[in-house]
């Protein structure tokens, strides 16, 4: 029988949504396409007759007052101005539409979610003072230095006196954690009745798959927190404690009894367990979003199991699961860019959303260097010659392109980079993965290199395919790995195609920084990473980009061969020294013939002229440039 593919899950889970061109306009989306404009003119930005229409379209989605079958994943791309498009639908509903208008607003971070409520409330200015309204209430965290328990949960009955209420991701994950969503569905209209919160909005895509390591220390740590749960909600040791503490202990035993390094399946102890509910709702109460996340991962472990991993000296469980929230009563909207690509929305049925025309990115091209994975543990071993070398090929690309460039790597690396390339003397500007989610701080950057790839690790990718694709296909998935082409590929071709584009969601994020479909000058990428299929995947979300095959002249990781060793020699060199073959060769201590070979291979011969590296009889000259 045939293994379903990721590719076709895909295709069923992302069913495209289409709306229709009605013969008459809808007057209230048009209206909001021309405010829409105003505000973006502004800025400075003109949106494109394909922009504009897609923006009519959403409109028009936003106003259903039936409840939509699926969730919709609204592709809206990088600088396309949907918080602009938030804030102008929510300003007109709830003035327009006070008493039969709801909406929950789900955004990123702290800041975001009061400027929103601001923006809705705001009427203008009288006597020097801003006038405010009360539409729109924000949800804040809990902070024990800013407010009590009962304060914190205070808000979660006064948000139902406003049509809309916004909260972050981190807190909709919590109530997602706490099977609570559906408090948000009523608001009171101005006589006091209870009318239905229709409208869903999230501003970039929340966590669909949560991730957990499970050791002793965590296993120890839960234990402590279930009888702290019990005791401060009801000041008594619940029956459930002693449950839940007996599967834990069964889990460390497990731990315990495995002396075998490696990477293992961990079989379910009680298969389809589920946490009790009204530990559920106590540890809710005591603990936040991380803590609950820990949770929901032991229930899954017990439940469905995961990985066992035992690697130098550690032993621990990887449990992901795929976090359901409870949306269908609502019109849910998902504002994400990379919804058509990102392989967690395969865990259950959406309507993908996406304009009709793409954006024209012919200015856009890609360097692809495939002859490094650029791993943590290739740069590790080789550092501080790794860094050294790509510090070299950051500075020599730098220098070849105009404006800001944007350089990305993982996080330990980043200090090292930025002492070796300092913004003073190039015009750069360094990130790490994972960092800076959901702001426009990079989009002065007309450039970019990336070097290697956000790697979550081999359990991630096993346990995360398991609980999206898995799960929803009724079948284990397999988790072994063997290598190929210089890097370990899984040999279960669902989990490897997961991997792939769960690495290309992340990697098209981080181009979209730069904000090249809102350039019209020349924009460049440089990627550092060896996987075909993944570098297929990114450049494919780049419709109309020049693919080029960028070479290093220098050896950037590994030992160092003849030619890397003379590439290193005339890049040291002073302009206008000149240096006979035979000391060169004395030098570097290799014989004569074994330098004469390397010195016309091609990566040399290409290096000698962007060093301006001649040779005249028997002696190498450094020209100025």
């Amino acid at each position: 029988m045939k293994k379903e593919g990721i590719d076709a899950l895909a295709t069923n889970a992302k069913q495209p949504l289409k709306v229709e061109r009605d013969a008459h306009i809808n007057e209230i989306a048009e209206r909001l396409v021309g405010d829409w404009c105003l505000a973006l003119w502004e800025h400075g930005h003109t949106p494109t007759p394909s922009e504009n229409m897609f923006a009519y379209q959403t409109f028009k989605l936003w106003q259903q007052t039936g409840v939509l079958d699926l969730p919709v994943i609204v592709g809206a791309q990088p600088g396309y101005g949907k918080s602009t498009m938030l804030t102008v639908f929510l300003r007109y509903m709830v003035r327009n539409q006070p008493n039969t208008f709801g909406a929950i607003v789900v955004k990123e971070r702290v800041e975001d979610i009061k400027r929103l409520a601001d923006e809705i409330n705001e009427e203008g200015t009288q006597n020097g003072l801003t006038q405010m309204n009360n539409y729109a209430y924000y949800i804040r965290g809990y902070n024990s230095e800013e407010m009590t328990r009962e304060h914190y949960e205070e808000q979660f009955t006064t948000q139902a006196q406003y049509n809309v209420v916004i909260m972050t991701t981190k807190q909709f994950e919590l109530q997602a954690l706490r099977d609570k969503l559906g408090k948000f569905g009523r608001f009171k209209d101005s006589r006091g009745m209870n009318r239905p919160r229709r409208t869903l909005l999230i501003d970039e895509k929340p966590s669909l798959v949560v991730s957990h390591k499970l050791g002793y220390d965590e296993l120890n740590g839960l234990k402590s927190k279930v009888i702290r749960a019990s005791h401060e909600a009801t000041g008594d040791r619940e029956p459930y404690v002693d449950k839940v503490l007996s599967l834990v202990n069964e889990v460390s035993q497990s731990l315990e009894a495995h002396k075998i390094p490696g990477r293992f399946r961990y079989d379910p102890i009680k298969p389809n367990y589920m946490i009790p509910r009204k530990l559920l709702g106590h540890f809710a109460e005591v603990f936040g979003v991380s803590d609950l996340q820990e949770l929901r991962a032991f229930e899954r472990v017990v439940g469905y199991g995961g990985e066992l991993n035992f690697q130098n000296g550690r032993i621990e469980i990887v449990s992901t699961f795929y976090l359901h929230y409870e949306i269908t009563e609502y019109n849910t909207f998902i504002m994400d860019g990379t919804g058509d690509l990102d392989p967690e929305y395969i865990g259950r049925d959406f309507n993908l959303f996406m304009p009709e025309q793409k954006p024209d990115l012919t200015n856009v091209t890609f360097h692809l260097c495939k002859q490094y994975g650029m791993s943590k543990t290739s740069i590790r071993e080789h550092n501080p010659k790794s860094i050294e070398n790509i510090s070299a090929e950051i500075k020599r690309i730098v220098e070849g392109e105009e404006g800001k460039t944007l350089i990305v790597t993982n996080a330990e690396f980043v200090p090292q980079l930025e002492q070796k390339v300092p913004a003073s003397e190039y015009n750069v500007v360094f990130k790490h993965y994972d960092g800076g989610r959901g702001t426009n701080n990079y989009a002065d950057a007309d450039n970019a290199i990336f070097i290697g790839v956000l790697n979550k690790g081999s359990s991630y990718y096993a346990t995360a395919a398991q609980a999206v694709a898995g799960d929803r296909l009724g079948e284990t998935l397999g988790i072994e790995q063997e290598k190929s082409g210089g890097r370990y590929r899984f040999t279960d071709e669902r989990v490897e195609e997961y991997k792939s584009l769960d690495v290309a969601v992340e990697m098209v994020q981080e181009t979209h920084r730069i904000r090249a479909n809102k350039k019209t000058k020349p924009v460049n990428i440089y990627v550092f990473y060896n996987d075909e299929r993944t570098l297929q995947h990114i450049t494919e979300a780049y419709e109309g980009a020049t693919i080029r095959e960028h070479k290093p002249v220098s050896k950037l990781i590994g030992a160092e061969t003849t030619a890397d060793a003379i590439v290193r020699y005339f890049r040291e060199m002073e302009t206008g020294e000149q240096i006979k073959q035979s000391r060169i060769y004395k030098d570097l201590d290799v014989h004569r013939n074994t330098f004469t070979k390397a010195v016309e291979t091609d990566r040399v011969v290409q290096a000698m002229k962007e060093m301006n590296v001649t040779k005249e009889k028997t002696k190498y000259i450094k020209e100025e440039r």
